[in-house]
């Protein structure tokens, strides 16, 4: 009787040690209602409603449930008679602790209109579903979020984004003034996603050879001959 009573307080006691779920399991309150606001101020400037759905399931029992929010706000669907919509879908799946299988993610795209930003466009700015499964997934879905009305203007879909999006954009530089002309051409205020993008993996391989060039200096330095002969 006496183990019996035993197992049963520590069954209790575990219960009780275990973490309540998450309601909203990926953005907090105040980074959920700032995207929301992003949303609003981009559908308004670009005639599109945007909104982010991502399910978490956790086997391991803490944070399952559902992140939703839109232009229209926390919790709230993209308006379904919207004639131009773009929601970024996601689901997580967290594993159990003794689980064989691994922990799993996946993002789409759902739109209606040519010209809509794609799972493929994310990826090409560095994003994928595996960033949903990160540490900072946070972190990750704003960005991915935040990007599609950049997207969709870049696409030539709908007109650049302005308010709290474009406001560093836009800003001058110190010394910059007024000359008559626009300051930035179209093609380049339009692409400037994918040129962002190049320049990243310019900036990797500047890294890349500035290394490569210490490498070599410190091979000649401790007096080590490389395989291949120097050029002449």
């Amino acid at each position: 009787m006496k183990v019996g009573l035993t197992a049963l307080l520590t069954c209790v006691l575990l219960v009780a040690a275990v973490p309540a779920a998450q309601a909203v399991p990926v953005l907090d309150a105040a980074d959920a209602a700032e995207l929301a606001a992003v949303l609003a101020d981009a559908g308004e400037a670009q005639g599109v409603c945007y909104g982010w759905s991502v399910l978490v399931n956790d086997q391991g029992g803490g944070g399952s449930g559902q992140d939703l929010g839109s232009n229209r706000g926390v919790g709230e669907i993209v308006d379904l008679a919207c004639p131009r919509q773009v929601t970024l879908s996601g689901t997580v799946e967290y594993t159990c602790g003794s689980c064989e299988a691994e922990d799993s993610a996946s993002i789409s795209v759902d739109a209606n209109f040519e010209g809509a930003p794609t799972v493929a466009d994310l990826e090409a700015l560095g994003f994928s579903a595996d960033d949903l499964l990160a540490d900072d997934n946070d972190i990750a879905l704003i960005n991915m979020v935040g990007a599609l009305p950049l997207i969709t203007a870049s696409n030539g879909a709908a007109p650049p984004v302005s308010g709290p999006m474009a406001a560093e954009a836009d800003k001058p530089a110190p010394g910059d003034g007024p000359t008559g002309t626009p300051s930035t051409p179209d093609w380049l205020r339009d692409s400037w996603l994918g040129l962002v993008f190049f320049g990243m993996l310019f900036g990797g391989g500047v890294i890349w050879l500035v290394r490569l060039r210490r490498a070599e200096a410190s091979n000649q330095r401790t007096g080590f001959s490389p395989s291949t002969p120097p050029d002449p």
